[in-house]
């Protein structure tokens, strides 16, 4: 009496394996284009705090002079972030004795484009102002 052992196939075949780059390919498909916009929210949500950081550095320099005129950003605030890749640049656009505006423009294809901000606090941005500043 002849005994046959069976051996038993392991691993994948490639129709699974198939399957699971599919099923892979459309999590990605979903989920990349979602972190990409988490990231632009930080870059953002970084240039907002810049942006008034500036705000306040010149109405700090408006209780001592009493007035914005002549006042320049110190290096830190022109950029953001401060250290690594820049994502905004900085600057003020209006500046008089009685009032200024800066903006943060991006370096990248954002839907809120350049954000703004007045010396009364009036936010701005080329896209939807509420979205934006949130």
């Amino acid at each position: 009496m002849k005994q046959v052992i069976q051996q038993r196939a392991r691993g994948f075949t490639l129709i699974e394996l198939m399957i699971v780059v599919a099923v892979v390919g459309i999590l990605a498909a979903f989920a990349y284009p979602s972190f990409v916009e988490f990231l632009k929210r930080g870059y953002r949500t970084d240039a907002r705090a810049v942006l008034m950081e500036a705000a306040h550095t010149l109405q700090r320099s408006y209780s001592v002079k009493n007035t914005y005129a002549g006042v320049a950003l110190p290096a830190n605030l022109t950029r953001s972030p401060e250290n690594g890749t820049q994502r905004y640049t900085i600057s003020i656009t209006s500046q008089t004795a009685t009032d200024f505006q800066v903006q943060a423009v991006p370096n990248f294809a954002d839907d809120c484009g350049t954000l703004t901000l007045t010396a009364a606090g009036v936010r701005g941005a080329a896209g939807d102002v509420d979205k934006c500043w949130k």
